[in-house]
């Protein structure tokens, strides 16, 4: 069971970074339409979320995975 959660935690960074990048894009001006800048409180939680979830798995490797230190 615990073999999935590094490809859990690998799934969230990229759905929140490709979400990002994906509403970036979205409001800039680039398609003909003035959607005004993105706002804060979602890109906030979309690289706080991903943050997070690299650091979890950053320390699951380092627990579990090929960094294993003992």
């Amino acid at each position: 069971m615990t073999e999935y959660i590094p490809t859990f935690l690998m799934w969230i960074m990229g759905i929140t970074g490709l979400g990002f990048v994906i509403l970036k894009i979205r409001h800039t001006n680039r398609f003909g339409k003035n959607r005004g800048p993105m706002p804060r409180r979602i890109g906030n939680f979309l690289l706080w979320t991903s943050m997070i979830a690299f650091l979890a798995l950053m320390f699951w490797e380092t627990q579990h995975g090929i960094f294993h230190l003992s």
